[in-house]
């Protein structure tokens, strides 16, 4: 799990996830 990262990480890490959207929320 990537999610026990830090917050800009992770916040990077879920923007290359849902493919560069600014999405805050996670599914």
């Amino acid at each position: 799990n990537e999610d026990a990262a830090t917050p800009q990480e992770l916040k990077r890490n879920h923007t290359l996830r849902t493919g560069g959207k600014p999405k805050g929320r996670r599914t």
